[in-house]
């Protein structure tokens, strides 16, 4: 009888501490698991961080590239309406009486 209840209890503790090296095991991975997790949290975030200065040089670039734009659009205008006074100060210096223009 004493012999059966040892036997038991061996079989217990065998069990309890197969239960627990498992457990163990998957609190080790979990571990692992969180540490990278956290690595690639940071890496992303670096990453974002790298990102959005690059954005924001574009946007710089981009409105300077705009407002230069304008600028060349604005003069573009100013020699046309200069081209135009030209030609019609050319018209008008050349035009004689009795012809046509």
């Amino acid at each position: 009888e004493l012999s059966s209840v040892v036997k038991e209890l061996v079989r217990a503790v065998t069990a309890c501490r197969a239960e627990l090296s498992e457990k163990q095991t998957q609190l080790a991975d979990a571990v692992h698991n969180r540490a990278a997790a956290e690595v690639a949290t940071e890496a992303a975030v670096a990453d974002v961080e790298k990102l959005q200065g690059e954005l924001a040089v574009a946007r710089g670039r981009a409105e300077a590239r705009e407002k230069r734009v304008r600028t060349l659009r604005g003069r573009l205008q100013e020699l046309h309406a200069q081209d135009r006074a030209l030609h019609a100060e050319s018209d008008n210096s050349s035009w004689r009486p009795g012809h046509e223009r």
